[in-house]
């Protein structure tokens, strides 16, 4: 009769990173699929099981090991993939429908994700895409009513007859402009927001933050200076900004200080810590 093969009685390091990478690769991966596991002893595989939960993974359904929803969702949208609701959906995987929607909705509130309209379809895109804010869009929305109000105007049939029979109304270029100038910079149509430097860049946020102080509190209030930098620089290169002027040691960033005190709309303007807190105030530190 052949040998028995003997069952590993423990597990090692490479072993351990090798199905770590698996189920981080694939996201969720039933166990008798993991490296080795059937040459395994019964308490070598507890043991590999035990050290993936503690390097981040879960057990999910039927003990399989998955990626936590939370960071399947938070990921889904990294280097810079858009993906429809349903796709996104789709990509989170081992998990309750219910637990699914619950990571999906965490992720977009938190900022991590966004939810945008593109072509008629609600689609997924990470959280450090430029975005419109929701006050953006409520401003945006009266100002498209107002113009289609007037453009309803232009458009309206004269009278077939009299001397304004063949006359087509129009509107003054200055009129048209002044209507859509406020959103220019939302859209990225402002020349002075392109092709800025890290450098540049940093300069005139550490600079809007100088002109914004009000001694003796020298805290500026970051959705203010996006909205101040607008015509010169999107949300997203002034809260990269911010992040290099910190690294720099030049600008101190803190999270609100009380609990739900900013709106949705604020909210959106502030870049977000690791853990995803809003950083609402900025400091220029004294030495600078």
């Amino acid at each position: 009769m052949p040998k028995r093969r003997e069952l590993v009685t423990s597990v090692d390091s490479a072993l351990l990173d090798r199905a770590e990478a698996l189920v981080r690769d694939r996201r969720t991966v039933p166990r008798a699929k993991l490296p080795e596991w059937k040459q395994l002893a019964p308490a070598a595989q507890t043991q590999l099981v035990d050290a993936l939960v503690r390097r981040g993974l879960e057990v999910g359904e039927n003990g399989a090991l998955r990626v936590p929803a939370r960071e399947q969702a938070a990921a889904l949208a990294q280097g810079g993939a858009r993906l429809s609701w349903k796709a996104a959906q789709q990509r989170v995987v081992g998990v309750p429908a219910t637990e699914r929607a619950s990571a999906l909705s965490t992720a977009l509130t938190s900022g991590s994700l966004h939810l945008v309209v593109r072509t008629k379809v609600d689609t997924v895109v990470n959280g450090r895409e430029d975005v419109l804010t929701q006050d953006e869009v409520e401003r945006l929305a009266k100002a498209h009513q107002a113009l289609g109000a007037v453009l309803k105007l232009v458009q309206k049939k004269l009278s077939s007859k009299g001397p304004l029979a063949r006359v087509q109304k129009t509107l003054l270029r200055e009129d048209a402009a002044g209507v859509l100038a406020p959103f220019s910079a939302w859209l990225g149509d402002s020349p002075d927001r392109k092709h800025l430097s890290e450098e540049a860049s940093c300069e005139i946020v550490v600079d809007e933050i100088r002109r914004m102080e009000e001694p003796p509190i020298p805290l500026v209030w970051i959705p203010d200076l996006v909205r101040n930098l607008a015509p010169r620089m999107s949300r997203q290169q002034v809260h990269g900004s911010l992040l290099v002027a910190q690294r720099r040691g030049i600008v101190e960033l803190r999270p609100e200080s009380g609990v739900n005190r900013l709106s949705p709309a604020d909210a959106a303007l502030c870049p977000p810590d690791p853990d995803g807190v809003p950083l609402s105030h900025a400091r220029r530190l004294s030495a600078q």
